[in-house]
C-alpha cells in the first residue's frame, strides 16, 4: 500500500512529466543513457526532444543532499552537450504557500513600483521592486530546502538558487543590477544622470511572481526564462 506521502510524491511527478510533455518532450528511460550519467546516479524522469536531455532528480526536503553535493551533481550531468540537470522538492503534506511569508501582495507591490518609476521617483520604486524579488527568492529557496536565516542576503539566496538550477546566469546578472538601484536608494543617494528603472527588472521581478505563485499547483516550468 503507498503511504500518502508517497503518493504525494508520485502525483508530483506526474505534473513534472505532464508539464514537459506540454512543452514537447519525451519520458525516456534512465537506463538508456546509464553510460553518460556519473556512476550509480539514477534520476527519476529524464525527457529528451531534439538532442536536448532534462535529467530531473525529486527529492524530500528530508532527505536532501548538502549543495556542494548537488553542485557536484549537476555539473558532472551537464558536462554532456545539451543536458540539463533539474531538481524539484514536492511540497510537505499540508504544507501552505502562506505559512510563513504573506505572498499575497506581490502582484500589487510590482504595480506600486512601477508607479512609482514612471513618476520619477525610482528609487523609492527600486526599494519596492527589492521586497518583491527578495520575498521571491526566500519563497523559492524555502522550496528548495528550508527557510533561509533573516540575515541571509538577496544575493546569496540567489546564488543557492542557480546551484539548484532554478535560475540562471542571465537572471543572476539581473538580479545584481537590481540590487545596486537598490543599495544606492536605501543607503539615502540617487543616481546621477537620472534614469528610469528599466523594463527587464519588472519583467523579471513579475516572472518571480508568478513561479511563487504556481509553486503549490505546478513545479515551475525550468524552460521559462
Amino acid at each position: 500500500m503507498v503511504s500518502t506521502a508517497g503518493q504525494k510524491e508520485q502525483e508530483f511527478a506526474s505534473r513534472i512529466a505532464r508539464r514537459f510533455e506540454a512543452d514537447g518532450y519525451r519520458a525516456v528511460n534512465p537506463r538508456s543513457f546509464s553510460r553518460r550519467l556519473p556512476p550509480g546516479y539514477q534520476p527519476d524522469l529524464m525527457f529528451e526532444k531534439s538532442g536536448e536531455v532534462i535529467v530531473v532528480e525529486i527529492k524530500p526536503t528530508k532527505e536532501y543532499r548538502q549543495v556542494d553535493q548537488l553542485r557536484a551533481l549537476k555539473q558532472a550531468i551537464e558536462q554532456n552537450p545539451n543536458w540539463h540537470f533539474r531538481l524539484y522538492v514536492p511540497p510537505a503534506l499540508g504544507e501552505s504557500a502562506n505559512t510563513v511569508d504573506n505572498l499575497q501582495s506581490l502582484d500589487e507591490r510590482v504595480m506600486l513600483a512601477q508607479e512609482l518609476n514612471d513618476r520619477g521617483l525610482h528609487e523609492e520604486a527600486a526599494v519596492t521592486l527589492w521586497m518583491v524579488i527578495e520575498a521571491c527568492l526566500r519563497a523559492l529557496l524555502t522550496r528548495r530546502q528550508s527557510r533561509p536565516n533573516e540575515g541571509v542576503s538577496g544575493m546569496s539566496m540567489a546564488r543557492s538558487l542557480h546551484d539548484f538550477g532554478e535560475l540562471d546566469e542571465g537572471e543572476l546578472s539581473l538580479l545584481e543590477e537590481a540590487m545596486h538601484s537598490r543599495n544606492v536608494a536605501i543607503h539615502g543617494f540617487r543616481s546621477e544622470p537620472r534614469s528610469a528603472i528599466p523594463s527587464r527588472h519588472f519583467d523579471f521581478a513579475r516572472g518571480l511572481v508568478a513561479r511563487v505563485q504556481s509553486q503549490t499547483e505546478l513545479p515551475p516550468s525550468p524552460l521559462a526564462p
